[in-house]
């Protein structure tokens, strides 16, 4: 796929070939009498291997897709009726292929698009609706484990799919993270409060022989292969992002286009399926279109896409050429009981240990 030019400012970011370098050369210095396993071998059941093409978990429709590329009234939605979501449990299978867990049950949704399709502006209004509750509902949750995925586009080009292990507590917000593929067997810890705001960064293979790098998750080198740091990884921080964008647009009240459906599918899950599209930069500088896919059940996004806005793409190729980020998360387990080791390098497992 060709390089894609974009118009400035959004936030497209070159590779920072110095930080690199100066990565490089801090490594080198590292003693080389480390841990003689490759890093990380062991936790989570994970098969180091060859990269792998990852397929991408895909939404389902189950109605006729509407449209939202043309414009669309603006304030001529359909009104919902307020339903509640039956509560039932729920099991997920764990992608290392152990017997599935029970994963939280239904949370209460005070109203569902049961009209099938909203538009407009009432369609992004009850999209926040619905993503405000499941906060509420899913903060209370202590913690998760999920398979959380990604694609990034980075100096312009679109990196490969990244599939990651994610351990992730709430309270003190703790994260681990473990390559699948992209950087296969790489490791990365970060705990609010500790080692001075850092996150802890051991390769994968051979290389994490060079030892574990203690780096700021907004430093440069940190930023050179993503879009946002480490601390904005989990459910909780993609919807309150997604809050932040849905509602300035509310606010504005234009300039934007909008459909919420009630009969999308992803990863075997019923969802509600929201896209954004805006008129111009002017509107939203980020981004040129969103599509949000909502899990039922938990009232979070599983899945989302934004695209940026391009100057010489292929109308025809417009979504694919302009993709700049697509984050997705599945097999969520809830209520792991994850451990303060969970989240530390002494964890015999992460041989992160120098």
């Amino acid at each position: 796929m060709r390089r894609m030019r974009v118009l400035a400012g959004k936030g497209i970011r070159q590779p920072n070939i110095q930080a690199a370098g100066v990565a490089f050369l801090t490594l080198a210095a590292v003693n080389l009498s480390t841990d003689p396993v490759p890093a990380g071998s062991e936790p989570l059941a994970i098969l180091e291997s060859a990269e792998a093409t990852i397929a991408i978990p895909a939404p389902r429709l189950l109605k006729p897709v509407v449209t939202v590329s043309a414009p669309a009234p603006m304030a001529d939605g359909l009104e919902p009726h307020p339903v509640a979501v039956q509560a039932a449990a729920t099991t997920v299978a764990m992608a290392t292929g152990a017997a599935a867990t029970p994963v939280v049950e239904a949370l209460p949704v005070a109203a569902t698009v049961d009209s099938g399709v909203l538009t407009g502006l009432p369609a992004l209004q009850k999209n926040i609706e619905i993503i405000e509750k499941g906060v509420a509902q899913f903060g209370k949750i202590p913690d998760y484990m999920a398979t959380f995925t990604k694609q990034e586009r980075i100096g312009g080009d679109l990196s490969q799919v990244q599939q990651i292990s994610l351990k992730l507590r709430h309270e003190p917000l703790s994260i681990y993270m473990k390559w699948r593929s992209g950087q296969t067997g790489q490791q990365v810890i970060w705990v609010e409060g500790q080692n001075e705001g850092k996150m802890l960064v051991k390769a994968g293979g051979l290389k994490g022989r060079l030892g574990t790098l203690s780096l700021d998750p907004s430093s440069g080198l940190a930023m050179s292969q993503s879009r946002h740091p480490c601390t904005m990884v989990g459910l909780l921080k993609a919807a309150e992002r997604i809050l932040q964008y849905q509602k300035a647009a509310v606010e504005s009240g234009k300039g934007f286009h909008c459909e919420l459906r009630d009969d999308a599918e992803f990863d075997g899950r019923p969802c509600y399926r929201c896209v954004v599209q805006y008129d111009s930069a002017e509107y939203s500088p980020d981004y040129r279109k969103s599509e949000i896919l909502i899990d039922k059940q938990l009232s979070m996004p599983v899945s989302v896409m934004n695209f940026t806005w391009a100057q010489d793409a292929d109308p025809a190729k417009l979504d694919e050429e302009s993709l700049i980020e697509h984050y997705m998360y599945t097999d969520i387990q809830v209520q792991q009981q994850f451990a303060d080791l969970d989240f530390s390098r002494a964890n015999e497992d992460y041989r992160m240990v120098r």
